[in-house]
């Protein structure tokens, strides 16, 4: 029987820049925390400009900057706490690069979990996920989850996790089974592969499906092996079709979470545009 670690999600960090990116991220966080039970941190890092302008206008001190971004972030929590009444939020800023402030609040205060805000995506070859979001998905030893601007928090019922039958994503699905429980959603373990030979490919599918169902206590699994020559369109594809709520995979798989959180220069790849994404570490 394997053994697995998890950390119950305390403290949900959401960095900031106020924008409306940011604040669908925020909204998705708050409305995670109050299921959960875990404390809101929203997070602002106020980068020191070189100068204002050409005008010899004096430079704002560190202090007054701090001030100005902590009013933000005070508005912010209260407007929160009318729509979550009880919830637990604090309000933290600091002065530096966002995402070294970022690894370092997680470094020192032990967040759980790192929610933030990706752009829209409404062109060919327009980024989905920022590369600050992206730089604290590599660097994060925590889960991170990159929430578009268009998701909406409507329950989850469905969440979808790739896996490459690696040792890690026993820990990365049982993370998904133990951090969403109170939706008690179906958990949906796709692998897509272009096999030139199905019956090996069968063969791992049906190992990988029965170590899970017989390692993790869970009953709400569903398994899919999918194909298709373009593994995150086959995804993607999926997840639109299906109903995802959340599409999950592993640091470790990199180069597909890049895929998949970014619009081919060659068509639209438009199904999972509204859907969050969850990066584990591997």
């Amino acid at each position: 029987m394997k053994e697995f670690k998890f950390n119950p999600i305390r403290r949900i960090l959401v960095p900031t820049d106020f924008s409306a990116n940011a604040g669908g991220a925020v909204n998705y966080a708050a409305a995670l925390a109050a299921r959960l039970g875990s404390r809101l941190i929203l997070f602002h890092s106020v980068h020191l400009p070189v100068a204002l302008g050409n005008e010899a206008s004096g430079v704002v001190s560190d202090k007054q900057l701090l001030e100005n971004s902590m009013a933000q972030l005070n508005g912010l929590k209260n407007q929160i706490a009318e729509q979550h009444p009880g919830l637990n939020i604090e309000v933290l800023n600091s002065l530096g690069f966002a995402v070294d402030e970022i690894i370092g609040f997680c470094s020192t205060k032990e967040a759980d979990l790192i929610v933030m805000g990706t752009k829209g995506a409404h062109g060919l070859g327009e980024i989905l996920i920022g590369s600050n979001t992206a730089e604290v998905i590599s660097r994060a030893r925590c889960p991170v989850l990159a929430v578009p601007l268009e998701a909406g928090m409507n329950g989850i019922r469905k969440v979808l996790f790739a896996t490459n039958y690696a040792d890690q994503d026993f820990q990365s699905i049982f993370l998904l089974t133990e951090i969403f429980k109170p939706w008690n959603p179906e958990i949906v373990i796709v692998h897509s592969e272009d096999s030139s030979n199905p019956g090996v490919e069968n063969n791992q599918f049906e190992w990988f499906k029965n170590q899970v169902m017989t390692s993790i206590s869970y009953d709400k699994f569903y398994f899919n092996l999918i194909s298709g020559k373009n593994t995150e369109q086959a995804i993607s594809e999926f997840a639109g079709e299906n109903g995802v709520d959340i599409i999950s995979v592993s640091t470790r798989r990199r180069n597909l979470f890049e895929k998949l959180t970014s619009r081919s220069t060659s068509r639209k790849l438009a199904y999972h545009t509204n859907i969050p994404l969850m990066a584990f570490h591997a």
